[in-house]
């Protein structure tokens, strides 16, 4: 926000920066006015500086987070973990860690396999790092070939990582598996307690457990959910586990938030029993999936999104067009991966298909498949509302793609699904229709969208790009919010009683400027020798900073509004920070019901 003013004999030029209201405070300060013309005051665009139309780095926003960390954060969730290890005459294990999810899949052993399951494993899990021990020989073997039979470097959709053996060890593996913080709920009702392996010295000794451990406990929790007999496997999982501590101790954008980086909520097994075993030679020739990879190389390589590939001409390819959501796209890949063989699965598919195929069925489908397109996958949405981002996307979108909005949004279109699921005719006997009509609490998902629709306002945050709350909801907040508003005119004032103590012989733009964190400050264009045209010595004036086109003071005029007014939109975002976490903690209650509802609503979609 900015005021100034042209001293010339006999006349003023005064030119302030008109602004929206509650608008960013730097397209406040440097957005251009309207022309306007009087008698002795006109206001003008003026010739702004060059820095005019930067961002300074210590632009306040709502959320607290700034661009890196929003693109930091977008691409940890897009981290999947597998690690793979042979033992015991050709037994292949495999366990993998989606970030996104939040969870770590356990496969159970496989006997006697060979490289075409590796490759499958692989194929079906998308990794964006691959862990494996030095037994495993035929990846290793497998990229050094294709290293060597190219002149140009190989670009991997992965990062393969070759472990030491000793981080695939059984006994390490279910020590970690011990610690992880699964069953606390679990606990609280019931505890297992058996005696202390190690020696406790009397003054360690605590009257409740008296040298008892929880360990035991746990594992025997962990067994209810893992088969721990997979060693193999089990061995996998402890080095997913090692490797995302390494990376929590490693990478300076994880240090100050390690207790939510990579966190593992769940852990489950997935099988192969019940689907038809398909190698990748057989997908290709068959052309079931064919994905082509980017035609820049530096959109490839691991950690990608699937944005930056499409499906080639496959029959995948013909399909995934008809899913709107991406957890019903994921869960149409891997249908198509591994195809059922169970009967009634395969039965209970043509039976939905059949009932929607109904003409009396015709309007619940439409409004089903137009209420999908509306619909996100709320578990990175969760995730990133957890870790304090409210603005979703590092790309450039508007609001449109901020945790709020998808939520809004979530909530209003996933009423309308439940409606339409229930006006479905001869739909009783379905069973996913049974299981969505369950998980749709229509009541919850109400409460969650005018929890939201209360205190976001939408319009100004989509200009914005930032989460604005809506005014009449803290007195506070909306009286710093109009006296920000009417800084324009203060500005104007203050410039003009500055204009009028520098001498007429002076032809200078006079620019009054507010900048969040650094306050009030005069701006003074430079002369030809690179110096300000007038630094205001006599009148007690202190240089603060020097730019391309303009020196920046401060006098006792500027320093009287820092102490009266302070940062004022530091202080409007802060407010406005608590009054978001505040929603945040309330939205969070629901997070199950919310995760279990965008899962199913992949299950629909597909």
């Amino acid at each position: 926000m900015e005021s100034s003013l042209k001293r010339k004999r006999n006349s003023a030029y005064i030119t302030p920066r008109s602004h929206r209201s509650r608008r960013n405070p730097l397209d406040v300060a440097f957005s251009q006015g309207q022309r306007r013309n009087n008698s002795r005051i006109r206001f003008s665009s003026p010739q702004g500086p060059s820095e005019s139309r930067q961002r300074p780095d210590n632009a306040r926003e709502t959320g607290g987070d700034n661009r890196s960390f929003q693109i930091s954060t977008d691409d940890d969730l897009d981290q999947v973990i597998v690690a793979i290890d042979v033992k015991d005459s050709a037994t292949v294990g495999c366990a993998y860690y989606s970030a996104e999810e939040e969870k770590l899949y356990l496969l159970g052993d496989i006997r006697s396999a060979g490289a075409e399951t590796i490759d499958s494993l692989i194929l079906q899990t998308k990794p964006t790092v691959l862990l494996t021990s030095t037994r495993v020989d035929h990846l290793n073997t497998k990229v050094r070939q294709a290293g060597l039979e190219n002149e140009s470097p190989l670009y991997l959709p992965y990062r393969t990582d070759v472990r030491p053996s000793q981080e695939f060890s059984y006994a390490g593996a279910k020590s970690k598996m011990a610690a992880l913080d699964l069953s606390s709920m679990h606990e609280q009702r019931v505890q297992f307690l058996v005696p202390h392996n190690g020696m406790t010295s009397t003054e360690q000794l605590d009257a409740e457990d008296v040298g008892f451990t929880l360990q035991e406990g746990r594992l025997l929790h962990m067994s209810s959910a893992v088969d721990m007999e997979n060693t193999v496997t089990v061995g996998c999982a402890g080095a997913v586990l090692t490797y995302l501590q390494r990376r929590r101790a490693t990478e300076p954008s994880l240090v100050d938030r390690s207790s939510e980086a990579f966190r593992v909520k769940s852990a489950e097994m997935f099988g192969l029993k019940g689907t038809m075993f398909i190698n990748g030679t057989t997908l290709l020739s068959l052309q079931i999936i064919q994905s082509e990879s980017h035609p820049d190389m530096f959109n490839q390589g691991p950690g990608k999104k699937s944005s930056f590939s499409k499906e080639g001409l496959s029959v995948y390819g013909i399909f995934h067009h008809f899913a709107h959501t991406p957890q019903g796209r994921n869960r149409l890949r891997q249908d198509f991966l591994r195809p059922s063989v169970d009967i009634d699965v395969i039965s209970e598919r043509h039976d939905f298909i059949s009932i929607f195929l109904r003409p009396d069925n015709c309007d619940s489908l439409s409004t089903i498949s137009k209420s999908l397109k509306h619909v996100k996958n709320l578990r990175p949405v969760m995730v990133n509302l957890r870790k304090g981002v409210s603005t979703g996307s590092a790309k450039i979108t508007g609001f449109k793609t901020t945790v709020w909005a998808t939520l809004l949004a979530f909530a209003f279109y996933g009423i309308d699904i439940c409606d339409a699921l229930r006006e479905v005719a001869g739909g009783d006997t379905l069973a996913l229709r049974a299981k969505a009509l369950r998980i749709f609490d229509q009541a919850q998902l109400y409460r969650v969208g005018r929890m939201i629709q209360e205190i976001v306002d939408i319009d100004s945050s989509e200009e914005q790009s930032r989460t604005v709350v809506k005014p009449g909801l803290n007195e506070e907040l909306d009286r710093m919010k109009d006296s920000y508003d009417g800084l324009n005119s203060l500005l104007k004032q203050v410039a003009v009683e500055i204009a009028a103590t520098i001498p007429e012989n002076f032809d200078i733009d006079v620019n009054v400027i507010y900048f969040p964190q650094l306050g009030f400050n005069i701006a003074i264009p430079l002369n030809e020798r690179g110096e300000a045209a007038f630094d205001g010595s006599d009148s007690g004036w202190e240089l603060i900073f020097v730019t391309e086109n303009r020196a920046y003071f401060k006098d006792f005029r500027m320093r009287e509004m820092d102490e009266t007014l302070g940062d004022i939109y530091g202080l409007i975002c802060e407010k406005e920070i608590e009054i978001v976490y505040e929603l945040a903690q309330r939205v969070l209650v629901f997070e199950d019901i919310l995760i279990e509802a965008s899962d199913v609503c992949g299950e629909l979609d597909r």
